[in-house]
């Protein structure tokens, strides 16, 4: 996706769930896919569902058969932002983007690890180097904008799980 890995990473640019999926569509037109199953994480979770609530709405580019959503915010009542994401979402946002380093990175994103559950010093370093390329960083507080996304998309994508005709699985829900 846009932003993400070692993708583009334009800084005039309006990072969109719509057009995430707008671009996972063009790519899968191009490649010649017409049926696919999506394995969502995180971020990916939300273009997941706007991909889901189009494919009910029958306005969808190829058929979805099914979803597996994993740690993410289907739900944006139930998402907790980390005080990054919370600083990063307002209008100081740039200025942490380009106050943003590897160490703070290593600090910050050890901190939604579990004790037993820890990266190592070259798994972060390696995490920080797909951030990085590309200067991601300077995009991060534009990255960011999923959680209003979504909070204003709540009935559209929350109503696509609802909705959905395929299968649906995620690592959060029992069964």
């Amino acid at each position: 996706m846009v932003g993400f890995g070692y993708s583009a990473k334009p800084r005039d640019y309006h990072y969109s769930m719509f057009d995430q999926a707008d671009l996972m569509e063009a790519l899968m037109t191009k490649l010649g896919v017409k049926r696919y199953h999506i394995l969502a994480h995180d971020y990916g979770d939300t273009v997941a569902q706007e991909l889901l609530a189009r494919q009910n709405e029958h306005k969808a580019a190829q058929e979805l058969l099914s979803v597996c959503f994993l740690n993410g915010g289907l739900f944006p009542e139930t998402h907790h932002p980390r005080l990054i994401q919370r600083l990063l979402a307002s209008p100081i946002g740039p200025l942490v983007s380009r106050l943003t380093n590897e160490r703070s990175f290593h600090r910050s994103f050890t901190a939604v690890f579990g004790a037993n559950t820890q990266p190592g010093f070259d798994e972060l370093s390696e995490f920080w180097d797909l951030i990085n390329y590309n200067d991601g960083v300077g995009v991060f507080h534009k990255l960011i904008d999923y959680m209003r996304e979504r909070r204003e998309n709540r009935a559209r994508w929350v109503g696509a799980l609802q909705k959905a005709s395929v299968p649906l699985r995620s690592d959060r829900w029992p069964g």
